[in-house]
């Protein structure tokens, strides 16, 4: 200290009394950041949902037109995880049951 004058965090605190502080703050610091995370979760969580929702909306519509074609698809339970949908969509694919490109520009309004 010179005339008076801290010239250092050294000067006005103990180690202790630095550690305890960063401690403290550091605790602060991550109880906030689990708050934003269990909204972002949240967040996520109804998102998702809501997608699988309409892919569940699109597979009935698809199913619903090939029914009036006189082909009735064979469908499981609607979806309900990630890796659920996965699994569907690859043994949906190697039945040879794929929607075709045009008609998923065309739901998704990139085509006519």
């Amino acid at each position: 200290m010179e005339n008076g004058v801290p010239q250092n965090i050294q000067d006005l605190v103990t180690k202790k009394e630095l550690e305890e502080l960063l401690a403290e703050q550091t605790t602060v610091i991550l109880g906030a950041v689990d708050q934003r995370l269990v909204k972002q979760e949240d967040k996520i969580t109804k998102t998702m949902g809501e997608r699988f929702q309409g892919v569940d909306d699109r597979l009935s519509a698809h199913d619903l037109r090939m029914t009036n074609r006189g082909q009735i698809p064979d469908r499981p339970e609607p979806v309900t995880t990630p890796a659920a949908a996965l699994e569907r969509a690859r043994a949906s694919l190697a039945r040879g049951e794929g929607i075709p490109h045009d008609e998923v520009l065309r739901e998704f309004g990139l085509k006519k």
